[in-house]
């Protein structure tokens, strides 16, 4: 991948994205283990479950 990030700077610029998201999303993640009540926990993990998740469903069900 890092050969084709040298050779396109589109492709370059959503690896680094995506990298900083990874990297943040790691954070937020040992925050909220670390500091929210179980049921904030709970309501953290369903919310994000069902946005990345959801709209993947959502998307798949409108291609079909």
């Amino acid at each position: 991948m890092a050969e084709l990030a040298k050779q396109d700077s589109l492709i370059n610029e959503l690896l680094q994205v995506q990298f900083e998201l990874a990297s943040l999303s790691d954070r937020v993640g040992v925050c909220c283990l670390s500091l929210l009540s179980k049921e904030d926990k709970l309501k953290a993990f369903t919310s994000t479950w069902a946005l990345n998740f959801g709209t993947r469903f959502l998307t798949e069900k409108a291609e079909r």
